[in-house]
């Protein structure tokens, strides 16, 4: 899954980048609801233009959706694509 901050700051090179694969589309509904649980985490929200502030999960939700063609949609990176037993 994609958690900014986390996922973004790393210098490149350095480690594997976050590259996503699969989108889940949200709604507003749902944009909304993750927006009001984010609420919930004063200690890791930070203010904007942080990219853990309510202003940029909203935008990084539109860039996403836009990837997928979809208004809003959240991003996965599938790690384990070829188990075997499929």
């Amino acid at each position: 899954m994609e958690v900014p901050s986390s996922t973004d700051w790393a210098f490149p090179g350095a480690g594997p980048a976050f590259t996503p694969n699969s989108f889940f589309e949200l709604g507003e509904a749902d944009l909304a609801r993750k927006l009001n649980a984010l609420h919930c985490y004063r200690d890791i929200m930070r203010p904007m233009p942080h990219p853990r502030s309510i202003e940029a999960v909203r935008g990084l939700a539109a860039v996403r959706g836009g990837q997928a063609g979809m208004i809003y949609a959240e991003a996965f990176q599938s790690v384990f694509t070829n188990l075997g037993y499929l």
